[in-house]
């Protein structure tokens, strides 16, 4: 009785890590679910969001593991990866820009350990405005130079005169860097931008900001914002391994794969 008791307590912290990424069972409390030891799976919120929550049911089925998913960031996830908190790392931007990330924030660690990407989809990532915006077609130069900073207000587009206000995440998430590097060819956004704590609140202050603009994932656009056409920028969704995957392991890439946005 007692077993069952702890047992279902158990389920029951994953359960609140799924939802809040706050988990103690990602601290390294639990290390036993329903099927046997967690199959643990940290980083991106857009691969998780996107890809490994909705499925969730499935994945742990396609395993015969029970999921535990810490969604707190693509260069978090690697490291935890390489001190062995994780099985499995996931990450929305280009590898080796996620890998330099690492060993930027934290010189040494990664070191020999042989880290290996698994590519499993892609999302496109499109610029947002305020509804209320009249400006609907941008060329790409004029796009770009909004987000360096060179035009600094709508008139200069045949928009409002109201100053350009950029919104965007902080400086190394992942699609803030994919952004820099292929759409403004590794220059940084303006350093006037207004940096949010994720691409959901991008959102949310777009749709109520008439002069802002900025960029989210397709998934999280909703009909707050208004998207400038003929933009946008492919997104990667990655899982990484320390060496070659196990059974389980590759079973969840394989399905993971099969289930993403392509």
């Amino acid at each position: 009785m007692l077993g069952k008791i702890a047992r279902r307590g158990l389920l029951a912290l994953t359960a609140i890590g799924l939802a809040t990424g706050n988990s103690p069972v990602g601290q390294g409390v639990a290390e036993a679910g329903e099927n046997g030891p967690l199959l643990e799976v940290h980083g991106s919120t857009t691969v998780s969001r996107n890809v490994l929550i909705p499925n969730k049911e499935k994945l742990d089925k396609a395993t015969g593991r029970t999921i535990h998913v810490l969604a707190n960031g693509s260069s978090k996830g690697v490291l935890a990866l390489i001190k062995g908190k994780a099985d499995v790392a996931m990450i929305s931007a280009p590898f080796e820009d996620v890998r330099a990330s690492v060993e930027r924030k934290s010189p040494g660690t990664i070191g020999n350990v042989q880290l290996i990407q698994h590519r499993i989809g892609a999302v496109k990532t499109r610029f947002i405005v305020h509804p209320s915006n009249p400006i609907r077609s941008i060329s790409e130069d004029q796009l770009r130079d909004v987000l360096l900073g060179k035009i600094v207000n709508w008139r200069a587009l045949g928009g409002p005169d109201m100053p350009i206000v950029v919104f965007t995440t902080k400086p190394g998430k992942g699609l803030r860097s994919l952004v820099e590097k292929k759409f403004l060819g590794g220059q940084s956004i303006v350093a006037s931008a207004q940096e949010l704590a994720g691409l959901q609140q991008v959102v949310q202050v777009i749709g109520q900001a008439r002069h802002g603009i900025g960029f989210v994932n397709e998934p999280r656009l909703n009909k707050s914002v208004a998207v400038l056409p003929g933009h946008a920028v492919e997104q990667p969704l990655i899982l990484v391994t320390k060496g070659q995957p196990d059974a389980d392991t590759q079973a969840l890439i394989k399905a993971m794969s099969e289930l993403a946005p392509s």
